[in-house]
């Protein structure tokens, strides 16, 4: 296209104000091609602005995604984040401390780390740091509270939980000063850390009175630790701990009471056991009656058995009869006692020579020496206690002897006596507190009738053995001496050593007798014969106490006697004093439904503590028991006992006659040395016998006068 220049056929000049006119000429410059050179160039700036637009919104769209890219990552740590504080949150104490210092953050590093590594570009990882970054921080600082007060918690717990061990320890070794002692610094330590600033942050004044609170404590679990075993000893501590203000008010009380109450049983039970054991030596303290140094003596040496021989001593010989004399002292003892000389077969035959012997040498060491102790250490070594100190023979050393001859004694003395004996103690022991004088007499009159009942059963059960023995001969021979006795069975031999010498005396002449010949039948035997086996039925209670064995009657007619005796007093409901009292008591045992058919166990406790009942009756008011009295023993033997007192809760509910025996009465039964010294187990029909005649002689049997020496 070619250019168009503008043309007018008329001049276009004027007047000008410049000197020299000029021809101007007004032509666009599209006439040139203009246009389309602006065209063309407002098409490139086109096409450019439209790149740099494409190039921005394609920039905003990858901020866009980076952006997207980098919060959807922040909120799966966030979530992530979340999992790891909230298991951190779930614990406590150490765990939570443990887990935050050597898990926690390097779980949150980790998460962060991985979910960092998913991310597609630097830019949105410089986003996600951004974020991240900050929700760690918070994470970290809010992880960092919960162990903070867990690891507070932690400790508190810590030193609440070693106050407690320490506590525990101080009781399982309460009669330990050191660690005691030991026990007392180490807890104000831990109560410190426990309510101090490192701890529960309490005033100083809380401070102290947490401490002294946790001491009281450990005073009040040992004091009453102690009084279990040793509650006099208890109540000494408790004095000077109650006086040096060692312990809180509330825990004074309780321990006060335990000790107090400790004392009335266990206390009263260890004096009791220490009056009737002769423990502490008193009874020999002094002179002693010779017949009580006589048992005391020959009881321990040889159990009364004047034909005992001891060990062979090299050079000396054997130890001689009852008091086990040397063959030695034996011709200047005898002269000392105004006897004529003895072979040791004499002698050993002699009970009155060897008594003899006996009262006047060990009387004269009593008057010598002064008490009973130094005498039997004489006879026992030849000096007195402070010269023989732990002296021994070869078996028994002088505190062992002297502590079984006194024991021996103290089992001889009279209930009154022991008594005595038990309240002197008790006021010695707590002398501001009269009431434990009365339960330590309370035990001893138990232990001795308890003791009391075991012997009667025994001595029966001995008489019945060798007097069957003296009558019931072996094949058709009777014996005629105590070797031929003693031949007849070990059963016959133990029950001849444990006779008391009275009854050996008397036995011994029916063994004369009996080498004699037997007696034959008289119109003055039959008569005497005829009238013990009317007796036997009429007054079945009188003839069960006949020396039958002893009468001059022919030995048939004794042996039938015999028998007849054992039958009936084996079983206890054949007694006829107690089928009396059950024909009296029935109404009152029907109406309580008891009886062999409906209650077996229940009717055969019922009859033998009845039994034991009459025969304490008779053995109190030395006469048999009258209507009246049945009546009242029945009625005492039905009678609900308390589950509490002195024979323990085991008592429960049940009549006195069915009361359970407590294993701690059951071991005392068990261990009383009448049964270890005669090599006996009683069974539990004996153990529940004599638990409940105890019981009842506790209850309704005669008490002895004493008063306090």
């Amino acid at each position: 296209m070619a250019p168009q220049v503008p043309y007018s056929g008329s001049p276009t000049v004027s007047l000008q104000e410049n000197p020299t006119p000029t021809e101007h000429f007004d032509t666009p410059v599209a006439a040139f091609g203009g246009a389309t050179a602006a065209a063309e160039q407002n098409l490139g700036s086109s096409i450019s602005g439209a790149g740099n637009e494409l190039f921005a919104r394609a920039q905003a769209m990858q901020d866009l995604y980076n952006h997207s890219q980098a919060i959807e990552a922040d909120t799966k740590y966030m979530e992530t984040v979340g999992e790891i504080h909230a298991k951190l949150g779930a614990m406590q104490g150490k765990d939570a401390v443990d887990y935050f210092t050597n898990g926690f953050i390097p779980d949150l590093q980790k998460a962060r780390q991985q979910i960092r590594d998913t991310l597609p570009n630097d830019m949105t990882q410089k986003l996600f740091d951004q974020s991240s970054l900050n929700t760690f921080g918070r994470t970290v600082y809010n992880g960092a509270g919960h162990a903070a007060t867990a690891n507070k918690s932690y400790s508190i717990g810590v030193s609440a939980a070693r106050v407690q061990g320490t506590r525990n320890a101080a009781l399982a070794n309460f009669d330990d000063d050191d660690a005691f002692n030991s026990a007392l610094n180490q807890t104000e330590s831990d109560v410190r850390m426990q309510y101090g600033p490192g701890g529960k942050g309490e005033s100083p004044e809380a401070v102290n009175a947490a401490i002294y609170q946790a001491k009281s404590n450990l005073w009040y679990d040992r004091i009453a630790g102690l009084a279990r075993t040793e509650p006099f000893k208890a109540a000494k501590l408790l004095d000077k701990a109650s006086s040096d203000g060692d312990i809180a008010g509330d825990d004074l009380g309780k321990v006060t009471k335990i000790v107090r109450d400790a004392q009335y049983t266990v206390g009263a039970r260890q004096t009791a056991a220490t009056v009737m054991s002769g423990a502490d030596l008193s009874y020999g303290a002094k002179p002693v009656s010779i017949s009580s140094a006589k048992s005391a003596i020959g009881g321990y040496e040889s159990h009364d058995n004047y034909q005992s021989l001891g060990p062979v001593v090299p050079g000396r010989g054997q130890a001689l009869g009852r008091y086990q004399i040397m063959p030695e002292n034996l011709p200047g003892w005898l002269k000392e006692a105004g006897l004529p000389p003895m072979t040791q077969s004499q002698f050993l035959n002699s009970a009155s020579a060897q008594d003899k012997v006996f009262e006047t040498v060990f009387g004269r060491y009593m008057q010598e020496t002064g008490s009973f102790n130094d005498a039997a250490s004489k006879w026992f070594s030849g000096r007195t206690q402070a010269e023989a100190g732990n002296a021994n023979d070869g078996y028994h050393t002088v505190p062992q002897y002297l502590a079984g001859t006194n024991r021996i004694l103290a089992r001889g003395a009279s209930l009154e006596d022991q008594v005595a004996r038990g309240r002197q103690m008790a006021d010695a022991q707590s002398p501001n507190d009269p009431l434990l004088g009365d339960y330590t007499e309370a035990q001893i009159i138990a232990s001795h009738n308890r003791h009391l009942a075991a012997v009667r059963d025994d001595q029966y059960t001995t008489r019945q053995t060798v007097e069957g023995a003296l009558v019931g001969g072996q094949n058709g021979k009777l014996p005629t001496t105590v070797d031929e006795l003693k031949q007849m069975g070990p059963d016959v031999e133990n029950a001849w050593v444990k006779l008391q010498p009275s009854d050996q005396r008397r036995y011994m002449n029916i063994l004369a007798r009996n080498a004699k010949g037997d007696s034959t039948w008289t119109d003055d035997r039959l008569k005497e014969y005829q009238q013990l086996k009317g007796m036997a039925q009429s007054d079945p209670a009188s003839f069960l106490d006949k020396d039958v064995t002893s009468l001059d009657l022919p030995l048939s007619a004794r042996k039938e006697l015999v028998n007849l005796q054992i039958a009936k007093k084996a079983n206890a409901e054949a007694d006829p004093r107690v089928t009396h009292a059950l024909q009296l008591l029935r109404p009152m045992t029907d109406s309580a439904g008891l009886s062999r058919a409906k209650d077996p166990q229940g009717f055969d406790r019922f009859v033998g503590a009845l039994q034991g009942a009459l025969e304490q009756h008779a053995n109190d008011t030395k006469a048999p028991a009258k209507a009246k009295d049945i009546m009242e023993i029945g009625q005492r033997l039905m009678q609900t006992q308390a589950g509490t007192g002195w024979f323990g809760s085991n008592v429960g509910a049940n009549a006195l006659y069915n009361v359970e025996v407590p294993d701690e009465e059951r071991k005392k039964i068990l261990a009383d040395p009448f049964w270890t010294q005669r090599h006996i187990t009683p069974t539990d029909d004996q153990i529940h016998r004599i638990y409940v005649q105890q019981l009842y002689n506790q209850l309704y049997g005669a008490k002895p006068k004493a008063q306090n020496p």
